[in-house]
């Protein structure tokens, strides 16, 4: 069991660093995220971190190919595998080849409401597969869009997932009432 009072919570990886406008993404800028992490783990004593893959734009396309060579080397390394719902029939056998390259769990980015609709439609051997081997969710969300997961965590209550960002709340121009 990990000690999550030395983990760091929610890193990303990406081969060549992060292309989202960050410094990375600079002309003639590198910078190995991996030796950079590991500094900053051994200045603030993280003993593991919660690796959460995401291919969601063309930079990082194959960032579940680039953790899975990691993971061999890095036991630091709790990855989660970025998941596509776009692939519904191969979920299981995908969810099984993550399993034997180390993966820990999967990561969802479900921003737009057309994905709650591929939410909604995975099958429940999907979820029992998560549950009964005790992996763990990370989901991107914001908004209304949390709704359709009651449905799902109806189904599924032993399912172990992340909120991530704290649900992306957005900014509040005052004190949220408790409703």
């Amino acid at each position: 069991m990990i000690d999550f009072s030395k983990a760091d919570a929610h890193i990303h990886l990406f081969e060549g660093g992060y292309q989202g406008g960050s410094l990375t993404s600079r002309p003639g800028v590198e910078v190995d995220e991996l030796l950079c992490y590991q500094s900053l783990m051994k200045d603030h004593y993280i003993e593991t971190a919660l690796v959460v893959g995401f291919e969601g734009d063309p930079f990082c396309s194959q960032n579940n190919n680039f953790l899975a060579e990691l993971i061999p080397y890095h036991p630091w390394i709790y990855a989660l595998a970025y998941c596509h719902l776009d692939h519904q029939p191969d979920l299981i056998p995908q969810l099984e080849n993550w399993k034997m390259k180390g993966f820990q769990g999967i990561s969802l980015y479900l921003l737009e409401e057309s994905d709650y609709t591929k939410l909604l439609a995975i099958p429940l051997e999907f979820w029992e597969w998560l549950v009964q081997n005790d992996w763990l969710v990370s989901v991107n969300s914001f908004g209304a869009l949390w709704g359709p997961w009651k449905v799902v965590l109806k189904k599924q209550p032993l399912l172990k997932m992340i909120v991530s960002h704290l649900g992306l709340p957005g900014r509040q121009t005052e004190i949220p009432s408790r409703e």
